[in-house]
């Protein structure tokens, strides 16, 4: 079924939630995650091809997104969020399509055009990982002041950071990939950083040194940037991020002061 009227295609690799395996998560924040996810599946398919003006679909997706929030409980249990953000995302995709009369034949065929658009955009992808790849392999991994798993491969490499987020500056980043089992990797980090802090992501774990009990890495996405932590993902049903590894490690690590000068 296309992804722009069904949600639950779609939400597996791209719900970005993360909060402690034990907690409970509030309507409006689940809402808010859940509507960059289905935003994300709208935008699949072009607006011109389906007829439809930019100002028309947003008057109609804000329409549908407060009716639809209004359906989900003011408290949900973490092991409930999944569900009911595909609830939510496809409560407002079939919103949408009704609201537009837009027929099955017009919507597949328009899929259809944006399957090139994604090859394209898998090309792209591959250009810059090639040379993201070729930059970091000429600076120093050794600077990396956090473990490193000991089989990957170099994805990219910012020793001095990624710029500001949200009034933060961001530590230097170190993106690897490793196609060994990610519950390996994940228990690699974890004995080797047993007092980091641990939160659930959709396909994978956040090891973070320190964070609030409920960190969410949408909402707390300076503090991420600027706190020391691992983040190891699945990538294996990524189209686009699988062509480096089935699993990425992205390392965010404090630059150790004697090295950093030299």
């Amino acid at each position: 079924m296309p992804k722009w009227i069904s949600f639950t295609a779609c939400i597996g690799s791209l719900l970005l939630t993360s909060t402690p395996s034990h907690a409970e998560i509030a309507k409006d924040t689940l809402v808010q995650q859940a509507s960059i996810i289905v935003e994300s599946g709208l935008n699949s398919t072009s607006l011109d091809c389906l007829g439809i003006s930019k100002y028309s679909f947003n008057s109609a997706l804000q329409e549908a997104k407060n009716s639809c929030g209004e359906l989900i409980p003011n408290v949900i249990q973490n092991n409930e969020t999944e569900h009911y953000s595909a609830e939510f995302g496809n409560c407002v995709s079939d919103g949408l399509r009704l609201h537009f009369d837009l027929s099955q034949n017009v919507i597949h065929e328009c899929e259809s055009q944006s399957t090139s658009t994604q090859t394209n955009l898998k090309q792209a992808a591959k250009r810059l990982n090639e040379g993201l790849q070729l930059v970091a392999n000429k600076g120093d991994i050794k600077r990396v002041t956090l473990p490193l798993y000991d089989n990957y491969e170099i994805v990219s490499h910012f020793p001095d950071g990624m710029g500001n987020m949200r009034g933060n500056t961001s530590l230097p980043v170190a993106v690897l990939s490793s196609n060994d089992d990610i519950d390996n990797i994940i228990q690699f980090y974890q004995s080797n950083l047993p007092t980091y802090k641990e939160f659930i992501v959709e396909d994978g774990i956040i090891l973070i040194e320190d964070a609030p009990d409920d960190f969410n890495l949408l909402t707390h996405i300076g503090l991420y940037t600027s706190t020391p932590h691992v983040l190891i993902e699945d990538m294996r049903f990524n189209d686009i991020t699988a062509q480096e590894g089935d699993v990425k490690i992205e390392i965010s690590y404090r630059k150790n002061l004697n090295t950093a000068s030299r």
